[in-house]
């Protein structure tokens, strides 16, 4: 059961610290309302969309809180959420910012998410970090690395070398997701809740360092130089540095393909 109070992130970037709110009793045996979970609540006399930061706040004996007034949908989970946090200290920005990002485009109703899956794959286990070196750029699918068993998360800032990537992982019997800015929001939130079962390749540019993938086992970056990594706006985050992060937090394998290491 979950617990009466949580603590929501407002998703307004000018408002960088979470608000308590009751959770109503109608709420408290939802199948998931967790860290990460999409929420609703009111705001200076607004419904403005939110995410849980602590589904377990203790209660104060005295209390005026508001209480969350619906579940929206499934949000990134926990680890994503911390890791998150850090990209918000990291480029000083708003916590929001990157919790949307990270956020599929649409509402995803199943907010337990698909079981968990498993496969293993031909191939010499993937660890610890490598530079590669091309000349003068990576062209060829077949010199990118993909983990033997858990999922592995491709950064690619090239939409068509990406798609190749995808149709070589295919044809080797891999669960492939795509996540890039060029599908549209459906096509997009459908990969994003198909990556929460994990055994799978997830292939994009940017946005994609934030898949929801449980079972993390490498990280490559493909040109890992190219300004599409790193996002024109203020905070001007870079996905491989947060790839990197991730990686660490997980104890995942990196490998970077890239003619001009910087």
């Amino acid at each position: 059961m979950n617990g009466s109070v949580v603590r929501v992130q407002p998703d307004v970037p000018a408002i960088r610290r979470g608000f308590d709110y009751l959770l109503p009793p109608t709420l408290r045996d939802a199948p998931a309302v967790e860290v990460g979970t999409v929420v609703r609540v009111p705001l200076h006399g607004r419904r403005v969309r939110g995410w849980v930061l602590d589904a377990d706040v203790v209660e104060p004996e005295a209390t005026d809180l508001r209480e969350v007034l619906a579940v929206s949908s499934a949000g990134p989970p926990a680890d994503v959420v911390e890791l998150c946090r850090w990209a918000a200290w990291r480029w000083a920005g708003p916590l929001a910012t990157f919790l949307r990002a990270a956020t599929a485009p649409n509402r995803v109703a199943d907010l337990t998410g698909p079981e968990p899956e498993a496969a293993v794959y031909p191939g010499t286990p993937l660890t610890g970090r490598e530079l590669v070196v091309t000349s003068p750029r990576v062209t060829s699918t077949e010199s990118v690395p993909l983990a033997s068993e858990g999922s592995t998360l491709v950064l690619d800032p090239s939409p068509a070398r990406a798609a190749a990537l995808a149709t070589r992982c295919l044809t080797e019997g891999r669960e492939v997701v795509l996540l890039g800015s060029e599908h549209a929001d459906a096509v997009r939130t459908a990969h994003w809740a198909r990556a929460r079962a994990g055994a799978c390749v997830v292939i994009g540019g940017r946005s994609a360092v934030w898949a929801p993938v449980p079972d993390l086992a490498a990280v490559v970056v493909l040109d890992e130089g190219d300004e599409a990594l790193e996002d024109e706006r203020a905070p001007t985050w870079n996905a491989r540095d947060v790839a990197f992060e991730r990686a660490a937090r997980t104890d995942a394998a990196v490998r970077v393909l890239t003619p001009a290491p910087t």
